[in-house]
């Protein structure tokens, strides 16, 4: 018999795997393992082909055949002796390619595939974006799952510094290349003084320094600078 257990969740897939072997091992029968490090020629034909002394059925785990290239082309040319084996074969590997997955959903007994899930893509402009659109909703929810996905503070102050920074060079220039920025940041910059005056940036550069300076005094005096931006973003 054989059991894949394979897939992208490299963690899941092993706990699938061990539990799958547990009731082998609460029998007292120890698995023998063949692993790509150590995988020698001929191992698992013999195994294939052995019979214990006693009779018994031996139970084998495959350790991640596909990062050895001897190891992958013993197991998929042995595919189908593994699956009628008398045997327990424990198939355990990374997300297969396509013609690999495709031998080992043909000839095993199971297949267990568990793919990780896919990880959200970071707008790394989210928070300035909001902030440039003077909508303090959007500002203040992306301020929130920024916190809570433990992105540090410097970060987000920093994109709002450079924001503020866009918006004072583009108030007193009249072209991108006289402020020295590319087109893009220069044009949304221009945009965003739509939304604020000119002394009301003045004012939120000067206030997001001293939240900062505040944030990293060595004193009594220093303040915690998650409190202090949310306060901030509070009074745009």
């Amino acid at each position: 018999m054989l059991h894949v257990f394979c897939g992208s969740d490299t963690v899941a897939v092993r706990v699938k795997a061990l539990a799958k072997l547990a009731p082998f091992e609460e029998e007292g029968i120890v698995p023998v393992r063949l692993e790509s490090e150590q995988f020698e020629p001929g191992v698992l034909e013999h195994l294939l082909g052995g019979v214990s002394l006693f009779g018994e059925a031996t139970v084998c785990v495959l350790d991640t055949p596909s990062e050895d290239e001897l190891f992958l082309e013993t197991v998929t040319k042995n595919l189908a002796e593994l699956a009628t084996s008398a045997h327990t074969f424990v198939l355990i590997d990374t997300a297969p390619l396509a013609d690999y997955r495709r031998a080992l959903q043909k000839s095993a007994t199971s297949y267990t595939e568990i793919k990780a899930e896919a990880k959200e893509k970071k707008d790394t402009f989210a928070l300035g974006n909001a902030f440039s659109l003077r909508d303090k909703k959007a500002l203040w929810i992306v301020l929130t799952k920024e916190l809570r996905s433990g992105t540090p503070v410097e970060m987000l102050v920093g994109s709002l510094w450079w924001q503020l920074k866009s918006m004072r060079l583009a108030a007193c220039t009249n072209n991108f290349e006289e402020a020295g920025m590319s087109k893009f940041p220069y044009e949304k910059a221009k945009a965003a003084l739509r939304k604020y005056s000119l002394p009301e940036v003045e004012r939120m550069s000067l206030a997001l320094l001293k939240l900062y300076q505040a944030g990293h005094a060595e004193n009594k005096e220093k303040k915690d600078m998650a409190v202090g931006l949310e306060k901030w973003v509070l009074r745009v």
